[in-house]
């Protein structure tokens, strides 16, 4: 007989384990593609513009317009909500949002039915950051670039997080100037124009946001958050105009026109959110917004006429331009996905629904000014106020499922347009009101199919349409130069769009698509030449119009490309091709 055998605990010191786990720089997912910013270091101390532009299929032009895999009227989102602005106004918000607030890109090239059907050029989601950690924390960053001119930014951003309570906020400014060169050459008959122009804008975003969320429990969370900017930029414009016979090569005289321009900018939105989620997939958003946007914008415009020599002027004039303008934009939308048993299989398929209701008003005042021995008068030949109201009621339904390899989507979206514009003038005018109302359906398709866990092809289609700006519907006209205009047209039809694309993904890394698109009541800028009634001089009239049907074809390849362990690499291709064909 044995005694008991008894054993007693050694403490053994093992060598230390770090388990490290990285996102990927991009991922990809049935309907979007998603950029980690965190995932390179190439990506600290850069703005969100900056960050587009590393972004798969992301473009930016001249004039820091976005397009995404060449095609115009992309919608840009903060968290899921459309940011009404668009062009100058649009790039230098962006500028203000720092990259430690970012915690994804997300690229939607086709969007679902669960999206607005605004946009042929797709969506891209800037998703922020939500500091998961407990107890409080903050950083700040600062970043400073050299190109022709300098620019600098800096962020800071707290964050306090219990079981129940999460506050957070931020803050950013940036300072910076970006010039600009244009060449345009007009040919009128045998007269010619051409004009070398110079500008540069200054640029002084400053941009705040502060939430709250309370989850009383691991089902139920609701949210609270306010953003808002300030925007005070300035600019300044120099144009020199060659006016002469083009079949002699002769100048006979030339036109001098300097710009100043000062805006005052500011906006905020508040939003209250409720979400509900449990552990069998089941899912319900509910979200209210309302958007304040204010501008006032003063642009001084003085011209000289000179002789071919740039010695004698010959005649002068100057001229104020005011344009204050209001936003208010209300919505409130609600969201539920459901899980659904397919195949014997649970959480692989998923039935959605919603429906949005939207209210945007705008009202733009024009108010124009003769400058005469340094005094203002007030000009009601070219004034006016143009009120424009939008509505828009949306509902839609989207399913999806996987069997085996293949996965699918399939989405049908309607929305029913109400607006309304009215011209209010100073002198009496045979420009009626803008009153239409239209409903249009809009459908969307995801395959995909799974070649290997590394190999992953989608082929996704989608219906959408693209409405005016509200700038391009006010009837007046802004003066550029003194022969230089451009108009509003109040009857604008919205464009409509097919869109199909094919993708393919190779180990998360490698990337290409090949995408089409054809537009119906496609918008064009058109420059027409005509005789000032006042004046009785010859102008040019730039107005935007339905003018063509448009098919687009394009290619892009994405992916990275490793230099050195401590540099990395990536490569971005895209080729696109557009036709447009008009009887005009």
């Amino acid at each position: 007989t044995l005694p008991a055998l008894v054993l007693k605990p050694v403490s053994q010191e093992l060598q230390e384990i770090t388990v490290v786990a990285q996102k990927p720089l991009i991922e990809i997912k049935a309907d979007k593609l998603i950029f980690n910013v965190d995932a390179s270091p190439t990506n600290q101390g850069l703005n969100a513009l900056e960050l587009l532009r590393k972004s798969p299929g992301v473009n930016l032009d001249q004039n820091e317009n976005i397009s995404l895999k060449g095609r115009q009227n992309v919608m840009v989102q903060i968290n899921g909500k459309l940011t009404p602005m668009t062009g100058l106004d649009l790039a230098q918000y962006l500028k203000g949002i720092n990259s430690s607030d970012l915690e994804s890109i997300e690229i939607i090239a086709t969007p679902g039915a669960k999206y607005d059907a605004e946009g042929n050029a797709g969506i891209i989601n800037l998703r922020l950051k939500k500091d998961k950690r407990l107890g409080a924390n903050g950083s700040v960053s600062a970043g400073f670039s050299q190109g022709i001119t300098p620019k600098a930014d800096a962020s800071a951003s707290i964050n306090y997080r219990d079981r129940k309570m999460n506050l957070f906020g931020s803050a950013s400014i940036f300072r910076g100037r970006y010039d600009n060169t244009m060449h345009l050459d007009n040919r009128v008959s045998d007269r010619r124009f051409n004009q070398y122009n110079n500008s540069y804008w200054f640029a002084r975003p400053n941009n705040g946001r502060f939430g709250a969320d309370y989850s009383p429990n691991a089902r139920h969370t609701f949210g609270v958050l306010v953003t808002g900017g300030v925007f005070v930029p300035n600019n300044w414009q120099r144009a020199r105009t060659e006016i002469g016979q083009f079949s002699e090569n002769r100048i006979d005289s030339l036109l001098i026109a300097e710009n100043e321009g000062s805006m005052s900018n500011w906006n905020s939105n508040f939003n209250i959110n409720y979400k509900f989620a449990d552990t069998s997939g089941n899912e319900l958003n509910i979200d209210a917004d309302y958007g304040i946007f204010r501008d006032s914008q003063t642009v001084l415009n003085r011209n000289f006429y000179r002789d071919p020599e740039n010695v004698n002027t010959l005649a002068q004039n100057a001229f104020r331009m005011n344009m204050p303008r209001d936003i208010d934009i209300r919505s409130i939308k609600a969201d539920y996905e459901r899980a659904l048993t397919l195949f014997g299989k649970t959480k692989d398929s998923k039935l959605g629904a919603g429906a949005k209701l939207s209210d945007v008003a705008t009202d733009n005042t024009f108010n124009f000014f003769s400058v005469v021995n340094n005094t203002d008068v007030f000009d009601a030949e070219y004034s006016n106020t143009f009120q424009y109201r939008e509505r828009i009621a949306a509902a839609y339904v989207n399913g999806n499922t996987q069997v085996g390899k293949v996965s699918l989507q399939i989405g049908l979206r309607m929305e029913h347009t109400d607006v309304h514009g009215d011209l209010l003038v100073y002198k009496p005018t045979d420009k009626g009101p803008v009153d239409t109302a239209y409903t249009s359906f809009f459908p969307s398709a995801v395959l995909g199919y799974a070649l290997h866990k590394n190999h992953q092809l989608n082929l996704t289609y989608r219906r959408s349409i693209d409405r005016p700006r509200y700038q391009d519907l006010n009837p007046f006209e802004f003066r550029i130069d003194e022969i230089s205009f451009r108009r509003g047209n109040p009857f604008i039809r919205p464009q409509f769009t097919h869109s199909l694309e094919l993708s393919w993904s190779l180990f998360q890394r490698i990337f290409v698509s090949a995408n089409y698109s054809r537009t119906l009541n496609a918008f064009s800028n058109i420059s027409d030449q005509e005789t000032d009634p006042v004046t009785g001089k010859q102008r040019f009239v730039i107005q935007v119009r339905n003018l063509a049907t448009r098919e687009n074809a394009g290619f892009n390849l994405n992916t990275p490309i490793p230099i050195a362990k401590w540099w990395n690499g990536n490569l971005n291709f895209w080729y696109n091709y557009s036709i447009n064909k008009a009887d005009y």
